[in-house]
């Protein structure tokens, strides 16, 4: 049976998940946050609560650890993962905690498989012909 996943943000770094997207929300991003974003930030959530801290903080162990565990994942969603981590550790700095290690450079890139193709004068004239004065 399918275990139901929680909407909601648990143990030490509860308020600060809660701030955080509050003061994301302000700056205009998340304005829905649900789905995959929610999901990522709530599984973050977890991974957090699973070390049973005592007191806020975010080791580079802690921060690397979160990355592999996505490792059977593909290359974008881990990138998406570290970048939420950073993200939410600059949050974190910001509000005074000193515990907080923030992993600036990426270890994961985006995968870029995009080739763009240019048409020849030739092909855009075909193209151009053939839709001539229709709205695509």
């Amino acid at each position: 049976m399918k275990e139901i996943t929680k909407k909601e943000f648990t143990g030490i770094f509860k308020e600060e998940f809660e701030n955080f997207l509050r003061y994301k929300n302000a700056l205009g991003y998340y304005k829905k946050i649900e789905g995959n974003l929610l999901y990522d930030y709530l599984a973050l959530n977890r991974f957090l609560d699973s070390y049973k801290l005592e007191e806020i903080a975010l080791t580079e162990e802690m921060t690397f650890a979160y990355v592999k565990t996505a490792e059977h994942l593909s290359q974008s969603t881990r990138h998406h993962r570290e970048c939420n981590i950073r993200q939410f550790a600059k949050f974190l700095k910001s509000q005074g905690y000193e515990n907080i290690y923030i992993q600036y450079d990426c270890t994961v890139k985006m995968p870029r498989d995009y080739i763009p193709y240019v048409f020849s004068n030739a092909e855009e004239n075909l193209f151009s012909h053939r839709f001539q004065g229709k709205r695509l």
